[in-house]
């Protein structure tokens, strides 16, 4: 009886798996695939409001943003991204930090457009110039929450139009905006900037590719 319901149980399994291999979807080969690292510099303002001071104004200066990593389909990317930012007013000098998760779009794959948004916690610290100035009521410090959205257009300089590799190294121009949330400070801001993303592609068993590239080492 145990022979015959192990048997029951072992011989679709062949079937089972053929049907699964039959399943995979292969991807042709595209600059924007797999994990990808990158970076670059962010230029812009942030406007900072308080209850306790009345005449911060906006911030003009820039940064930086570092990124990380996976396009888990053609059209969808999970990762993670820090940002720093340091600029000043007449009066007033700031600095802010964050660390957020982050997901992006790409509706349209010859583009190479993504549309982002992402949430996470950030740590500001807004000073006087003139510690003369300073008032005891005066808050310094701001803990809370970030919600990032923006746009960025990857370029590939080095791709040439019929390439079949997966992933490649792409210049990318990047807008964002930021709305920063603390129990002191509602800071909102803009930026603009470049980056250099480095896209590490996908393994040739998940690509479509010609038989003589797919078999070749």
């Amino acid at each position: 009886m145990r022979a015959l319901l192990l048997l029951l149980v072992l011989v679709p399994l062949p079937a089972f798996a053929q049907s699964a291999e039959d399943n995979v979807r292969l991807e042709p080969p595209g600059p924007r695939q797999g994990y990808y690292i990158g970076g670059g510099a962010r230029f812009g303002v942030l406007s900072a409001s308080s209850d306790e001071i009345e005449d911060i104004g906006t911030f003009t200066g820039g940064g930086f943003a570092l990124r990380f990593g996976e396009m888990v389909f053609p059209w969808l990317g999970f990762g993670g991204v820090t940002h720093g930012y340091f600029g000043s007013t007449e009066g007033f000098s700031t600095s802010a930090f964050s660390l957020s998760m982050e997901g992006q779009v790409a509706p349209f794959r010859s583009a190479d457009v993504a549309f982002r948004l992402g949430v996470g916690p950030f740590l500001q610290n807004v000073t006087r110039d003139d510690p003369a100035l300073v008032r005891e009521s005066e808050p310094d410090q701001a803990f809370g929450a970030i919600i990032t959205t923006g746009v960025n257009w990857d370029l590939f300089p080095f791709r040439k139009k019929d390439s079949l590799r997966s992933g490649d190294f792409a210049t990318s121009l990047y807008a964002e905006g930021q709305l920063m949330i603390g129990e002191d400070f509602t800071s909102v801001g803009a930026t603009v900037g470049l980056e250099f993303t480095g896209f590490f592609g996908l393994a040739k068993n998940k690509l479509d590719l010609p038989l003589e590239e797919a078999y070749e080492r």
